[in-house]
């Protein structure tokens, strides 16, 4: 299923500085730092996979991510990672992890059917990325982004979208 993209919003406006995902991407939230928004996607879903990619994009401001959330049906303790890498996800050959940067890791409690399983913030700053060089995001940059289970329990929905429209706009 496609991954989504999803453009930031800048400090100071109002939400949607023409954010964006692709299809089948509904597990991840992106809360931006500076003017305390968040990007949200909605939490149904009807497919399960081992993880998603997808991509954020910034205009003219650089954005900080401190947290995210992945969609879950289950209330049971679950392992994750998220990897970033500077460029489109798809820049690669999607095959191996060589250029990724392992930004957050944990086990979390899956929160159930309808709501995101928050990642703690904590979790993203512990990851080594101490300078947070990897979760702060430069302006007019598209950074990709890989969410993953150990298992096969992060869910998603497809929909009629094509690669690279935007889900939301200002």
């Amino acid at each position: 299923e496609e991954p989504g993209e999803e453009p930031a919003e800048e400090p100071g406006k109002e939400p949607g500085e023409e954010p964006g995902e692709e299809p089948g991407e509904k597990p991840v939230k992106v809360d931006v730092a500076t003017c305390s928004k968040e990007i949200t996607t909605p939490y149904t879903a009807d497919t399960r996979s081992f993880g998603n990619m997808f991509n954020v994009q910034t205009k003219s401001k650089e954005i900080t991510v401190t947290g995210m959330s992945l969609y879950t049906d289950l209330t049971k303790d679950l392992f994750y990672e998220v990897y970033t890498k500077r460029g489109s996800f798809r820049e690669d050959d999607l095959v191996g992890l060589d250029s990724w940067q392992l930004i957050a890791s944990g086990n979390v409690i899956g929160a159930g059917s309808g709501v995101g399983t928050p990642i703690p913030s904590n979790h993203i700053l512990q990851s080594g990325d101490s300078d947070n060089s990897m979760t702060t995001i430069p302006k007019n940059t598209i950074q990709g982004f890989y969410v993953t289970f150990t298992t096969e329990d992060i869910k998603y929905s497809d929909t009629s979208l094509s690669e690279g429209d935007a889900v939301i706009t200002s």
